[in-house]
């Protein structure tokens, strides 16, 4: 799930409390994640993003310096250098421990420790993929998270419709063959309902029960196949 919507978490803006265990119970409270968007970012902000195959730290140009020592052991953007850290370094500082409780967490959840890598707004060229990880922002010419939601809701749609005229066709085929075969057994003689003639008006009372249900409900098309061959089955036991 997080390759499809990538976890974004703003480090500079942890509660004092999050992420550290309770002095009394010991539980931990991660932080609230944040939508994939530059709109909601800060260029004094330090933010982590993760799909469970790169770990990005982005820093703003505005960074506060404390901020970066707290968590880089520098005090100066230009003084952090990417290409030299692949890792974390584990400082005394609080915001320290908090990123590498919450780094150690999702380690823990996947069993591996992904690729970090460190970049700074309008300095480094791999800010690109820290850009691409933002999938509610078109990035690339790709397709947006929130349009892509859109596409997949049109799909089914289009799907369900089908499904409903597909039923409603065949309801229609059957209701004609069921008068044909009841008006061919007049010849002036009282109607005769044979076991064949129950069993299609049986399938013709399924057919629309199901159509109903599936124009209702909206119901996936494997369900409605499978609610289809259940009526198919307990019309048989009339047979």
């Amino acid at each position: 799930m997080q390759y499809l919507y990538p976890r974004l978490l703003a480090l500079h803006d942890l509660d004092e409390n999050a992420a550290l265990p309770d002095a009394t119970t010991g539980q931990v409270h991660l932080p609230s994640l944040m939508r994939d968007s530059h709109m909601f970012m800060e260029g004094h902000g330090v933010y982590l993003i993760d799909n469970e195959e790169f770990m990005i730290f982005w820093v703003g140009t505005s960074v506060s310096p404390r901020i970066l020592l707290d968590l880089f052991g520098v005090d100066d953007i230009v003084a952090l250098d990417p290409s030299n850290l692949t890792e974390l370094p584990i400082l005394d500082t609080r915001l320290s421990q908090q990123v590498q409780y919450i780094l150690g967490h999702r380690y823990g959840q996947r069993g591996r420790v992904p690729k970090m890598l460190i970049v700074r707004q309008n300095m480094d060229g791999m800010e690109i993929e820290f850009s691409d990880m933002l999938v509610e922002d078109q990035n690339n010419a790709a397709m947006s998270y929130l349009d892509y939601l859109c596409l997949v809701h049109k799909q089914i749609n289009v799907a369900v419709r089908n499904v409903a005229a597909l039923a409603s066709g065949c309801m229609s085929n059957l209701t004609t063959l069921a008068y044909e075969r009841w008006f061919a057994s007049f010849d002036h003689q009282p109607p005769r309902i044979t076991l064949v003639d129950r069993t299609i008006v049986l399938l013709v009372i399924a057919d629309v029960l199901v159509a109903r249900f599936a124009e209702t409900s909206r119901m996936h098309f494997t369900s409605f196949v499978a609610q289809r061959v259940g009526v198919l089955s307990k019309c048989a036991e009339f047979g």
